[in-house]
């Protein structure tokens, strides 16, 4: 998937919201710590990634 940046950098729960992959940030946080987003193929667990 691609996302335009409009920033610097997007927190990963935020991406994921602002993708409408989740519905909240707090389900944004759960997907996360339960090893269910990876970034560049890399399980990610860190909430609040930064993505640049």
């Amino acid at each position: 998937m691609e996302f335009k940046l409009t920033g610097e950098y997007i927190e990963l729960c935020s991406l994921l919201k602002a993708a409408n992959l989740v519905m909240s940030g707090g389900e944004g946080k759960e997907v996360v710590a339960q090893g269910l987003v990876t970034v560049d193929g890399e399980l990610e667990l860190r909430k609040r990634c930064k993505i640049r």
